[in-house]
């Protein structure tokens, strides 16, 4: 289902970014598309805020990651324009990384100079009003639900734009759609639970507040996690 609708809309997608160029119709065609794949997979999700975002306010959201799951549900939950900041190889497969890299932000972390640069831009769409979606373990988690150490980006990319930071718990994603790569575990049908944490305010922090602000989005999100 995730290949053969992205296939379908894929076309739409390409006239929307490179005819009409239009993220804000290509990020509706790409909601349009993580709806379907919940409703023709019978996975219905429930959101839980803790305080709703405000319209204009650019956030860094960090999420845990632990299935696929996790990058479809985004797309359905968040109200505003946001860009996904994730791993390179996600804008080298082929037409996906296409659209991938076009509007969202690929980074490569075996290299200072373009992770440097990833984040440049990141920062950029941050004073443009866009919100930034971030996994900081990097990749899903062998052992979800528990989560791989969190690597420092997204926390150097929240103080350096002095935005608020906003963790979000996807509660049961790895019992629902596992990574079948990593885990011996299978699907189990059930209702997608997602968290989203108060927002963090960065204002006044500098990189010598990394490590306490990295700490406290770990604890906040493994605490809401179902095991």
């Amino acid at each position: 289902m995730f290949f053969t609708l992205f296939a379908l809309l894929f076309p739409w997608l390409c006239l929307s970014l490179f005819v009409f160029r239009s993220q804000r119709v290509a990020l509706g065609i790409q909601r349009f598309w993580g709806s379907i794949i919940l409703l023709l997979g019978g996975i219905p999700f429930t959101t839980k805020w803790e305080e709703r975002p405000k319209r204009g306010q650019a956030y860094v959201v960090c999420c845990n990651h632990a299935s696929y799951l996790d990058i479809i549900l985004p797309f359905c939950f968040w109200p505003f324009h946001f860009h996904f900041l994730a791993k390179k190889e996600h804008a080298e497969a082929p037409f996906f990384g296409l659209l991938f890299r076009t509007m969202h932000i690929p980074i490569d972390r075996s290299n200072p100079m373009k992770a440097a640069k990833a984040l440049e831009r990141a920062e950029a769409d941050l004073r443009d009003g866009i919100t930034i979606f971030v996994f900081p373990e990097g990749t899903i988690s062998p052992n979800a639900p528990d989560m791989l150490p969190f690597k420092n980006g997204a926390f150097k990319l929240a103080i350096d734009a002095q935005v608020p930071i906003i963790p979000v718990t996807f509660a049961n994603s790895w019992r629902i759609l596992p990574d079948y790569r990593k885990s011996k575990r299978s699907g189990t049908l059930g209702l997608a639970r997602v968290f989203i944490h108060k927002p963090i305010e960065t204002k006044s922090m500098t990189d010598d507040n990394i490590n306490e602000l990295r700490n406290l989005i770990y604890q906040k999100i493994d605490s809401s996690l179902e095991r």
